[in-house]
């Protein structure tokens, strides 16, 4: 891996205008990046052998390869041909199949393409890259908000027509939208394949990138576990912007870390991280910290075998700053008494021996992450580890906090799942909570409840302890020597001062774990007094007010999200301290969803709302000085499982005006706390079909899918 010293500085971003489509050749620019680049200077090039990434299944140190996205079924399908005996063989072998698949002939839209002494960037392809690729959904928020000098075309009004009949393409052609769609759709690649350079020097090149990375799965060390069926394209930094984004397609293909797997991603697991990403990306504040989606594609010639026989394939374009994670650094470091296991050739799983840590690897993605956070230069470089471990800790503590807020459950928490940016990463069998049960579990493959909604805390929080444990030696090291681990710290060092230096590192877990905890708790205190409507909320409205109504949602088994909803438009004509009778027909609403509702009931809570309205009425300006406050605090829209499976269905199966429907979706996700549906007109009399659609989309859906869980793969 490349050191931030060597790395190549330049990022880069391919179409790049809001102006009028520009010659073929300008729609390729490239943007010089004031911070070093984690694109590798790779010893492995493309040209010479590139059947080589496709065929390997471990790759043994280091964090990167070379590879060019490449979405086909796996085990490979050569083509065929008869024999002179008229037997079926393979028509050619598979290095000369992979070497024709691999994208090595420049594209002729782009063949004057710019270029800067640095870098050379042009769009590649080949004869056997001929597969369709239909554009689904674009997020205007992703573009906007991250990626505001990239040129799209017409896709932000492509995708509100209809898809086209099955077998054809889209209609009508466009310069920019068609290379968008043929890069983030895997059939193009953007690189500089390297060259002579004035001075004779051979250059390294800018190519795509898979990343290594391993991790604890559902509490046990599971080993190298892939790549994350992705695929990092370029970085680039944003003009304005001092942060560089990371374009990474999701559902690429094989990679040299995918062991056994095909790297392909089906479309209804596409279609929740795509949605997901960017409703989290509309919640207020960045109080759900998230990856973003740009654009959803459907490969509708390609076949994904799972548990279920096949299923359309699809890609996700995602961008984030960085895609390192937790497993990023176990890799290099395996926990000591754990051990992973692979399938052995007498049949079975056999143990697979601790492989030896990659001290100088672990130094160098500890100072790349250190730059992530605070820069290249000045407090990058002289903040040791276990302060990094900290700020790791900080934002993922926020993150964690924002999940409970919000209701938001992850599902699968593996320790290769948690991000070092504080990101929520990698939306597999996520769910909103429906009725409020702390113990629900959205993922049915975790059998034990480990990743249960209340416990994501303490899941998170593992996967810190995590990175301590894979870091402790080092931390070890910069406590006993005063200094930042330089270049070579851990040369010729005996085993004995290793697990001395481990041992003086793992004392930091209690520092750490306290830190943890009570950054989540001041966070959710913030985030929940907010959605209440309260002002500088104290630890007594955490136990007088958000403790016993989320114990009323519990037991009375209402909804969370609309039961907030509700709370959140009330007025002082529907919310008093001192009038019962003004908070009868907010009672009514509030227990509307209530499976019973008996006296008792209406007892309860009605109790706590003459608590929560003495609480409001001492707010500046009393409970309508803090209406808007709580709409903005509340979604009406929430993404629920039902809405998910519903809009997969209608795209799975390609019913008329899905695309649409896909899009409308996003819509409301990327604004989910507008009034849709004309929200406060009782009757759907004078509702336009679109505004009853609306309507229909923000409730609660039927009752067999209240609750609904997912597996992981989807």
């Amino acid at each position: 891996m490349a050191t931030p010293s060597s790395a190549s500085s330049v990022s880069a971003s391919f179409p790049i205008s809001s102006l009028p489509l520009p010659p073929s050749s300008q729609r390729l620019q490239n943007l010089l990046s004031p911070v070093p680049s984690l694109q590798p200077s790779f010893t492995a090039t493309l040209t010479t052998n590139p059947s080589s990434q496709r065929r390997s299944t471990q790759f043994k140190s280091g964090h990167f390869s070379p590879c060019t996205p490449l979405p086909i079924p796996f085990p490979f399908r050569l083509p065929s041909k008869l024999n002179d005996e008229g037997v079926r063989v393979a028509a050619m072998g598979v290095e000369e199949w992979l070497t024709k698949m691999e994208p090595l002939t420049p594209s002729s839209s782009t063949s004057s393409s710019t270029s800067s002494k640095d870098v050379n960037l042009k769009i590649y392809s080949s004869q056997g890259r001929d597969w369709p690729v239909l554009l689904l959904a674009i997020s205007p928020a992703c573009l906007n908000e991250v990626l505001p000098h990239l040129n799209v075309g017409d896709a932000l009004d492509l995708v509100w027509k209809p898809l086209p009949e099955e077998g054809e393409d889209e209609a009508t052609a466009n310069a920019a939208r068609d290379e968008l769609v043929g890069v983030l759709g895997g059939r193009e690649v953007v690189m500089d394949l390297g060259g002579d350079e004035a001075e004779g020097a051979k250059k390294s090149g800018y190519k795509p990138w898979a990343l290594r990375y391993g991790g604890r799965q559902f509490g046990s060390w599971a080993g190298q576990l892939g790549d994350g069926r992705a695929v990092s394209l370029l970085e680039t930094l944003p003009p304005g912007s001092t942060q560089s984004q990371e374009i990474q397609i999701k559902g690429a293909g094989r990679t040299p870390f995918s062991r056994h797997a095909d790297g392909l991603a089906v479309l209804r697991s596409s279609i929740r991280e795509f949605l997901a990403a960017e409703n989290s990306s509309a919640f207020p504040s960045s109080s759900l910290p998230t990856s973003r989606s740009l654009t959803l594609c459907l490969l509708p010639s390609l076949p994904v075998l799972r548990e279920n026989g096949p299923e359309p394939g699809a890609i996700v374009s995602r961008i984030a700053p960085s895609f390192l994670r937790i497993g990023s650094f176990e890799v290099l470091n395996p926990p000591a008494n754990e051990y992973s296991f692979a399938f052995g050739l007498n049949g079975g799983y056999e143990p697979v021996k601790k492989p030896e840590p990659e001290w100088e690897a672990l130094r160098q993605l500890a100072e790349v992450v250190k730059g992530k956070l605070w820069g290249w230069e000045g407090e990058g470089k002289e903040r040791g580890v276990f302060e990094m471990i900290r700020e790791v800790g900080r934002r993922n503590a926020k993150m964690v906090a924002g999940w409970q807020a919000w209701g938001f459950m992850h599902g699968v928490i593996n320790t290769d799942n948690v991000s070092v940016e504080g990101l929520t990463i990698d939306y597999g069998p996520y769910a909103y909570m429906d009725v409020f049960d702390p113990l629900h579990i959205c993922n049915h493959s975790d059998d034990t409840g480990r990743y249960r909604y209340s416990a994501q805390p303490q899941m998170v929080y593992f996967a810190i302890s995590s990175l301590l444990e894979s870091l402790s030696e080092m931390v070890g090291y910069e406590i006993a020597e005063g200094k930042v681990a330089p270049a070579g710290w851990a040369e010729g060092v005996s085993e004995e001062k290793l697990k001395e230096w481990r041992a003086l590192g793992m004392e930091k877990e209690k520092e750490l774990e306290k830190e943890f905890m009570e950054v989540t708790a001041v966070q959710y205190r913030e985030l929940m007094g907010n959605r209440l409507g309260l002002t500088n909320p104290t630890s007594s409205d955490m136990s007088q007010l958000v403790s016993p109504l989320l114990n009323l949602l519990s037991t009375l088994e209402l909804d969370f999200h609309s039961t907030f909803r509700t709370l959140a438009l009330a007025t002082s004509s529907t919310l008093s301290s001192t009038s019962s009778s003004s908070n009868s027909d907010l009672i009514d609403k509030v227990l509307s969803n209530a499976p019973t509702c008996s006296l008792n009931s209406r007892t309860d809570f009605g109790g706590w709302l003459k608590i929560y309205a003495e609480r409001l009425e001492k707010e500046e300006g009393g409970v309508d000085a803090t209406l808007e406050k709580r709409k903005a605090w509340n979604p009406r829209f929430v993404l629920r499982q039902w809405v998910l499976e519903d809009i997969i269905k209608k795209v799975e199966e390609r019913e008329e005006g899905c695309r649409e429907r896909l899009n409308k979706i996003l819509k409301m996700s990327l604004s989910p706390f507008e009034s849709w549906g004309r929200e406060g007109v009782e009757s759907e009399e004078g509702l336009n079909e679109e505004e009853k659609e609306e309507r229909r989309l923000c409730g609660l859906g039927e009752e067999r899918m209240l609750g609904f869980q997912c597996s992981c793969s989807s």
